[in-house]
């Protein structure tokens, strides 16, 4: 008697077949996996990058912030904006006629010798009207290598045609106006000449820290003013906008080697280097 035994099927539903299938989605999810493994790192690398450039930002700004305002930085705004509503293109004339004597409060003084010393004013004070003011501020010193920064604020509206003057002080022993120590000569006298330049400067200028390095550059030659005692000397005329800043440097003319003024102005009045504004409406 023999025994009978069925042979295996041999198709899609073989042990192998399994085992292949079973590798393939194995390797499906190893694959999905790694995907979703690099999309998540490059999403949290652009985050990591997006907080860094945020941090940096704020961080900016936060010093921006914290760092004080400088008056001088501030933008100028015109005081006499709305008058020009009034006298443009309405044929209103100004009454005025008689020019603005516009005096400096301080002058600087700048060494080409020695260009990156900064010369100290005198602590010695006098007394005016308004209260003590420094001698050094009111000084005014031309040689052949120092020369005097003098910075002006145009005033008022409609004076705006100006002119920058010497008025040598005349010799008056015993007054308040005693000037007889002060020099001044040239090489064909008691008098000189000064050249005038005008400065690139339209903010204002902290002149107790001005050397020769450090002055604002020269912009243009105004001309030429005679240091002359009891003698009053002009320039030439120059646009003055409202409210600017009009900053000058003077000193002795290259073609005399012996310029030496050496004047105190003690007296707020129109003695020495100041500005005329003319009316312009």
């Amino acid at each position: 008697m023999h025994s009978s035994y069925a042979l295996l099927p041999q198709n899609d539903g073989s042990p192998t077949e399994g085992v292949r299938v079973r590798k393939h989605e194995k390797s499906s999810k190893l694959q999905t996996s790694t995907r979703v493994s690099l999309y998540a790192t490059i999403i949290i690398s652009a985050c990591l990058v997006i907080d860094t450039l945020a941090m940096l930002y704020f961080a900016i700004r936060l010093t921006t912030l914290n760092t004080p305002l400088r008056l001088e930085n501030l933008p100028l705004r015109h005081t006499y904006s709305t008058l020009d509503f009034v006298y443009n293109g309405t044929g209103i004339k100004s009454d005025i006629q008689e020019p603005i004597i516009n005096l400096p409060l301080a002058f600087a003084h700048v060494d080409q010798s020695h260009p990156r010393q900064v010369l100290r004013q005198s602590s010695e004070m006098w007394m005016s009207s308004d209260g003590p003011v420094p001698v050094g501020d009111r000084r005014l010193l031309f040689t052949p290598k120092i020369s005097t920064i003098l910075q002006l604020r145009v005033m008022d509206y409609g004076m705006e045609n100006c002119s920058l003057a010497f008025n040598g002080p005349p010799s008056m022993p015993g007054s308040a106006m005693d000037t007889t120590q002060g020099i001044v000569r040239g090489s064909k006298g008691n008098f000189t000449e000064l050249d005038v330049w005008t400065l690139v400067a339209p903010r204002k200028l902290d002149m107790s820290e001005i050397s020769w390095n450090t002055k604002p550059r020269r912009q243009s030659h105004l001309g030429s003013l005679r240091a002359s005692r009891g003698v009053l000397s002009q320039s030439s005329s120059f646009p003055c906008p409202a409210s600017s800043y009009q900053t000058f440097e003077i000193g002795c003319s290259s073609a005399d080697t012996q310029c030496h003024v050496d004047l105190i102005i003690p007296t707020a009045d129109e003695i020495g280097l100041y500005m005329m504004q003319f009316p312009t409406v």
